[in-house]
Parts: C-alpha cells; structure tokens; sequence
C-alpha cells in the first residue's frame, strides 16, 4: 500500500462524509466527488442531502442519515491520486500499445491509399443492401428519422434525405475494412450494436444525421384533429435535417478517451468523406486499447481480490483473538465460581456440628465434584485450548 493511501472503516468514511463536504474530502485523496460518492454507495455509507451544508451554514437545524448496519464491516481502501496539471502538458505516448495494429495505421496514412466514396451506391454487399432497405421502409420517429438498428443492420439514423449519402459512406468503409481481413458484426448476440472485430475485441460504431429544432407550426390536419379529440396536442417542435452527419465509435475505454478521436463530424472545411481513413487509425487504435484495457483491469481486479484476501484475513485474526479474550474471561470465571465452591465446602465442613441426621460428607462430596467439572485446569492445559469462529464468514 503507498504511503499515501489510507484505509478506513465505514464508520470512519461516514464520519468524514458528514463532517466535511465532498469536493472538499474528494481533494485530499486525489479523486472526483463523484468517485468519492461511488465509493460510497458501494460500501452503503449514506451522503448528505442536497442543500445539508447551507442549513448547516445558516444556522439550521439538519439531521444525519444513520449508518445501516453491514455483516461484513470491511476495510475501505482510499487510493491517493495525485493531482498533475495536465492543462499544458503532452498527451502520455501510446505508440507501444499499438504495434498490433501498426501496419494498418501505416497502410491508412498513406495519401495513395485514400478511401473513396461512391457518389452512387452500385454495392453488392448483403449488409449494405440490406441496411438500405431496412431505412427506405422504415418509419420515421419523433424526430423525423429511420433508423437500421441491428441484427443484420448497420447502426444509422438518418432523414429518409441522407439514406443515398450514409450508405455510400458505409459501403466505402465496410470496402476498406474487409481489404484489412476486418470483419462487421451486427449479431442478435449483442443487439442494437453495429461492432468491427479487431484484434479480437468488438469496437462499436454508429453513424447518424443531425437535425435542426424548429417551432412547430399549426397545420389543417392538427386543427381539424384537436376538433375531433379535446385532449390531443400537436407536437412543440419540428426536425429538420442538417447536411451533417457523425460517424462515431461507441465504446472507447474510459481511460483511453482522450488519446483517440471518437466522432467525426462534417464540418465547413471536411466532409467525413475525406475522413475515413482517420477513422479506421481511430478504429484500430481502439481495439488496442481495448486489448491492453482488458490487461489493466485484470491487474486491478487481482490487486482487488488480494486486498480482499488481506482484509478478510486481517478481521479473521481480530476474530480469533476477540474469541480467546473472551474465552479467557469465561476460564477465569469458572476457575473463581470453582475456588468459591471449595472454600464455601470448607467453611460448611468446619461450621457444622458433628452431631447432625444429614450426612454432610455425602453433599460436600457432591458439591466438590461440581467444582472440579467447572475449574478448566483440571481439564487440561487451558492454554492450548482452540477457540471456535465461523470460518466461513472470513472465505472470498
């Protein structure tokens, strides 16, 4: 554990929670309020509501939530991240990450191997085909698109006007993806997902046009229709299409979102004709980082698993020693409730007369044998004497 880190219990977490306001706490460990409340409803420690610190600085009266109780009150590992100010700096290189898909990068950047783009669509591919039936008979949604969702469809949504434009687009970079032996993937397996299989990772793609909110406009059909039912409303708005489109990948790993570029966009001066090649960089770059994201997690997964271990073994051992104290109590209390019994058996032998109908050898024989089963030095070496705990309880 660095030197930074701190462990804490939930007990400890709640009360510095409800002592110090989040983005405050959040800073001390390196981490976002939002990892810090992550944190938090994941060992169930209850926040502050909304609004509790500005009672608090008023004066107001405000009421803590109560800590619910866990079975299983684990340490919490607060990792220290320190803060670097990367505002100015350069980008960490990735360029190891991606010998893989090195040859493909290569191949895309150069100017020879541009990706061109039919102003027709004369393709004999099945999927594109396919996709542009499925648009050309679809009905539009609320926001005046179709869309070819999958299985056995490209993820587009576009204005019944884009359809020629995005299948054109589509079957170009389909083309240049089976050139590179890169299989498209739109399986019932994983639904509503358009995926490029890449070094044997799925990277997810979808492209769709943007549209233009204007205020909707009374029309004799809307007016003839709120007549006919006193409870309909036409729609606030209308869509119109913008001569835009976003070709974007959908799944890039977190911690690699700012070292490739996800969308690309038509703008005034590039058209993502002209951009598709960059997108397949982006793409494959993607499924290396895919490959070394999956490496990392496993790494953080073990490193979770064996703090886990650590801690489960850690309160194992409180366990064990909390038995023994008390088991260690419950001796001693036997071995004075045996001491009483034997002195009580003396004082009534040297107080009693000897003239008496009650046999008192008889109970004080009796009552001495009680004391020997309860004294636990005469049932061994107490010292070596295992203790028992729910062993179970302390297993991953």
């Amino acid at each position: 554990m660095r030197k930074e880190d701190k462990l804490v219990s939930r007990e400890e977490l709640y009360e510095m929670v409800w002592k110090t306001p989040m983005v405050k706490l959040a800073k001390e460990f390196g981490l976002s309020d939002v990892a810090l409340a992550k944190t938090c409803r994941r060992h169930n420690v209850p926040r502050p509501p909304r609004g509790y610190w500005t009672k608090l600085d008023a004066g107001k009266k405000v009421e803590r939530i109560p800590l619910p109780r866990e079975k299983d009150d684990m340490k919490i590992r607060l990792v220290y991240h320190e803060h670097v100010d990367t505002s100015h700096s350069e980008k960490p290189d990735i360029s190891h990450l991606l010998v893989d898909v090195m040859p493909i990068i290569e191949y895309e950047r150069q100017p020879e191997n541009r990706v061109e783009v039919p102003e027709m669509l004369e393709s004999t591919n099945r999927l594109i085909r396919h996709t542009r039936a499925v648009l050309r008979s679809g009905r539009p949604d609320k926001y005046n698109r179709v869309s070819g969702s999958p299985p056995d469809c490209l993820d587009i949504s576009v204005f019944k006007s884009g359809i020629d434009r995005a299948c054109c687009l589509m079957h170009a970079l389909v083309e240049r993806l089976k050139h590179h032996r890169i299989v498209i993937d739109t399986s019932t397996e994983y639904p509503n997902r358009s995926s490029m299989i890449i070094l044997d990772e799925r990277v997810d793609f979808s492209l769709k046009q943007r549209s233009k909110q204007i205020l909707h406009v009374l029309t004799p059909e809307d007016e003839r229709e709120m007549k006919r039912r006193s409870f309909f409303e036409p729609d606030k708005y209308d869509y119109l299409p913008r001569d835009e489109m976003t070709l974007k990948i959908t799944n890039v790993p977190w911690r690699f979102t700012g070292h490739v570029i996800q969308e690309y966009r038509d703008t005034s001066k590039l058209r993502i004709e002209q951009r598709l090649n960059e997108f397949i960089i982006s793409a494959v770059s993607v499924a290396a980082l895919m490959k070394e994201d999956r490496k990392l997690k496993a790494k953080e997964n073990e490193l979770r698993a064996e703090e886990r271990r650590k801690s489960l073994e850690q309160q194992r051992k409180q366990a064990i020693e909390e038995a023994r104290q008390k088991q260690l109590g419950e001796q001693a209390s036997a071995w004075h409730q045996a001491e009483k019994i034997r002195q009580y058996v003396a004082a009534v032998r040297e107080y009693t007369p000897l003239e008496t109908d009650y046999d008192i050898e008889e109970w004080a024989t009796w009552a001495l044998e009680h004391a020997d089963a309860l004294d636990p030095i005469l049932k061994g070496h107490p010292w070596t004497e295992e203790v028992g705990i729910d062993e179970w309880r302390y297993r991953d």
